[in-house]
């Protein structure tokens, strides 16, 4: 459909955008979806040794088509839904990791709620990402700004927000006046 193409070209250029944040021989937390996909893509394009953290099956089987990739998948519990693992045996092994970098792909993003999702299954994942990740993006599309949902993941503070450049000129500048470091 046309509007998944739309979609896919802003997660496309979202992704291009994140790799000014990423440095070779880094180890990264990769969040779960059809973004976090396309930023896979995107690294296998521009990098040649990365480490790729991911609760996700599909970014793991993604990531382990590049040969100069060390991709590592958490297991734990299943949720079909999103082909990723979940619960204490995944938050476990990310408490004896540490990144460089957390890709985070939120459902939401606005000045109210800080950044929220919807999957009350992945939500302590994707904080514990976070908490040991050095820097944390956060990658949303255009869609998803001025939005909110049923659980609050995190606020902006110390979170770098990358999105498309089909955020609305006003959109973006509101979230800067607010301090909100984003790039676009």
């Amino acid at each position: 459909s046309r509007r998944v193409d739309t979609d896919r070209d802003k997660k496309r250029g979202l992704s291009e955008t994140a790799m000014q944040v990423v440095h070779e021989n880094d180890v990264i937390a990769l969040d779960t979806g059809s973004t976090a996909l396309e930023l896979v893509e995107s690294l296998k394009r521009h990098f040649n040794r990365l480490t790729v953290v991911t609760n996700s099956n599909e970014v793991f089987q993604c990531a382990a088509e590049k040969e100069s990739f060390s991709p590592i998948l958490l297991g734990g519990h299943y949720y079909r839904e999103e082909a990723s693992f979940y619960g204490h045996i995944v938050l476990n092994a990310i408490e004896n990791l540490h990144f460089q970098s957390a890709f985070i792909i939120p459902s939401t993003v606005s000045l109210v709620q800080g950044i929220g999702v919807f999957m009350h299954e992945l939500v302590d994942v994707q904080k514990l990402y976070i908490k040991n990740s050095d820097k944390t993006y956060i990658l949303a599309d255009s869609t998803k700004f001025d939005k909110t949902s049923s659980i609050k993941l995190c606020d902006f503070l110390g979170k770098t927000i990358i999105t498309d450049s089909g955020l609305d000129p006003d959109i973006a500048q509101r979230y800067r006046a607010q301090g909100v470091d984003l790039i676009n």
